[in-house]
């Protein structure tokens, strides 16, 4: 039985989960279909009223994706972002494309050239900052993930 467990918790792919939906409804819940939220200990996160609309009318971030940001204790300053950004190198590889750089799971990758391809009223370019964000999400990269929603709407103002 030691064996389930994962410092000090039981690691849920090394258990067959089954979960309860309603009614005569059941789910077989392992491997990509089980997924960490983690919980605000010691800390109030933002709350999901508080986020801005542009997060919370988002076509591309997964409800995981929102309450991840929902989460934070606070959204990056202005200040913080152009640091950021001003420390984010740009891709070395010219001829990647964004999907390039996505499939690699390289969001800093991404970023940067979201940044390179933004002109300020490009629908695709603040999808690719959309995409950014999720995929620096999946790793639990909230800060980047902050980044990358806030910079089109920050060049705007």
């Amino acid at each position: 039985a030691e064996d389930l467990f994962v410092d000090g918790v039981i690691h849920p792919d090394r258990i067959d989960l089954v979960a309860r939906m309603s009614a005569d409804f059941y789910c077989h819940a392992s491997g990509d279909a089980v997924f960490i939220v983690r919980k605000p200990v010691g800390h109030t996160g933002i709350g999901y009223d508080r986020l801005p609309d542009f997060v919370k009318q988002s076509h591309l971030l997964s409800a995981n994706n929102i309450a991840q940001l929902a989460n934070c204790e606070h959204m990056p300053t202005e200040q913080e972002l152009k640091q950021f950004v001003a420390a984010l190198e740009a891709p070395l590889e010219q001829k990647k494309t964004f999907d390039d750089y996505e499939q690699a799971g390289d969001y800093r990758g991404m970023f940067a050239l979201a940044i390179a391809s933004f002109d300020g009223n490009d629908a695709r370019a603040e999808e690719y900052f959309e995409r950014t964000a999720r995929a620096a999400l999946a790793v639990d990269d909230t800060t980047t993930a902050w980044f990358a929603l806030m910079y089109p709407r920050q060049q705007k103002a």
